[in-house]
Protein backbone atom coordinates (compact mmCIF):
# COMPACT_ATOMS: atom_id res chain seq x y z
CA UNK A 1 0.00 0.00 0.00
CA UNK A 2 1.18 3.37 -1.42
CA UNK A 3 2.55 5.75 1.87
CA UNK A 4 0.16 9.23 1.06
CA UNK A 5 2.43 12.10 2.79
CA UNK A 6 -0.20 14.80 4.20
CA UNK A 7 2.08 18.47 2.83
CA UNK A 8 0.71 21.41 4.93
CA UNK A 9 3.00 23.07 2.47
CA UNK A 10 0.37 22.81 -0.18
CA UNK A 11 -1.87 23.66 1.84
CA UNK A 12 -0.83 27.07 2.90
CA UNK A 13 0.35 27.60 -0.84
CA UNK A 14 -3.61 27.27 -1.99
CA UNK A 15 -4.68 29.23 0.94
CA UNK A 16 -2.31 31.56 2.62
CA UNK A 17 -4.52 33.27 5.09
CA UNK A 18 -3.63 29.53 6.78
CA UNK A 19 -0.49 28.81 8.52
CA UNK A 20 0.81 26.03 11.27
CA UNK A 21 -0.63 28.59 14.26
CA UNK A 22 -4.52 28.17 12.80
CA UNK A 23 -3.78 24.71 11.44
CA UNK A 24 -3.50 20.62 12.41
CA UNK A 25 -3.53 16.77 11.12
CA UNK A 26 -5.04 14.27 12.28
CA UNK A 27 -3.92 11.09 11.18
CA UNK A 28 -3.28 7.56 13.19
CA UNK A 29 0.25 7.47 10.99
CA UNK A 30 2.72 9.95 12.54
CA UNK A 31 4.99 8.88 9.11
CA UNK A 32 2.01 10.41 6.99
CA UNK A 33 2.39 13.84 8.62
CA UNK A 34 7.03 13.61 9.29
CA UNK A 35 7.28 16.92 6.26
CA UNK A 36 5.42 18.91 8.38
CA UNK A 37 6.44 21.42 11.15
CA UNK A 38 6.76 20.10 14.36
CA UNK A 39 3.61 19.87 16.36
CA UNK A 40 1.11 20.50 13.19
CA UNK A 41 -0.49 16.61 14.25
CA UNK A 42 -2.47 14.74 16.52
CA UNK A 43 -2.11 11.18 16.35
CA UNK A 44 -5.05 8.97 17.87
CA UNK A 45 -4.74 5.57 18.23
CA UNK A 46 -3.86 3.11 15.01
CA UNK A 47 -7.40 2.46 13.44
CA UNK A 48 -8.22 -1.02 12.13
CA UNK A 49 -11.69 -1.62 10.91
CA UNK A 50 -11.30 -5.61 11.24
CA UNK A 51 -9.28 -5.77 14.70
CA UNK A 52 -9.85 -2.35 16.30
CA UNK A 53 -7.35 -1.65 19.16
CA UNK A 54 -8.62 -1.41 22.78
CA UNK A 55 -9.77 1.25 23.92
CA UNK A 56 -10.84 3.23 20.40
CA UNK A 57 -14.39 3.13 20.74
CA UNK A 58 -13.69 5.33 23.44
CA UNK A 59 -10.97 7.22 22.20
CA UNK A 60 -13.40 7.88 18.81
CA UNK A 61 -16.68 8.56 21.29
CA UNK A 62 -18.58 12.05 21.02
CA UNK A 63 -17.26 12.79 24.59
CA UNK A 64 -14.38 10.64 24.32
CA UNK A 65 -10.50 11.64 25.12
CA UNK A 66 -9.89 12.20 21.29
CA UNK A 67 -13.00 14.67 20.89
CA UNK A 68 -12.83 16.51 24.28
CA UNK A 69 -8.81 17.20 22.96
CA UNK A 70 -9.85 18.66 19.39
CA UNK A 71 -12.40 20.67 21.22
CA UNK A 72 -9.36 22.34 23.53
CA UNK A 73 -6.98 22.60 20.09
CA UNK A 74 -10.01 24.46 18.16
CA UNK A 75 -10.57 26.79 21.20
CA UNK A 76 -6.75 27.72 21.07
CA UNK A 77 -5.48 30.65 19.66
CA UNK A 78 -2.27 28.96 18.15
CA UNK A 79 -2.91 25.38 17.34
CA UNK A 80 0.90 24.56 17.29
CA UNK A 81 1.57 25.96 20.53
CA UNK A 82 -1.34 24.07 22.07
CA UNK A 83 0.06 21.00 20.43
CA UNK A 84 3.01 21.26 21.61
CA UNK A 85 2.38 22.00 25.11
CA UNK A 86 -0.25 19.86 25.36
CA UNK A 87 0.57 16.64 23.37
CA UNK A 88 -2.18 14.42 22.97
CA UNK A 89 -1.57 10.78 23.97
CA UNK A 90 -3.71 7.93 22.38
CA UNK A 91 -5.47 5.80 25.50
Amino acid sequence: KPLIRKDLARVFRHWPAWDASCTAIVDDDPLKCSHNAPHTAVHPAKWRALAPPPGSAQELAPHGPLCAYLERLAAAADTQAFIRETQYHAP
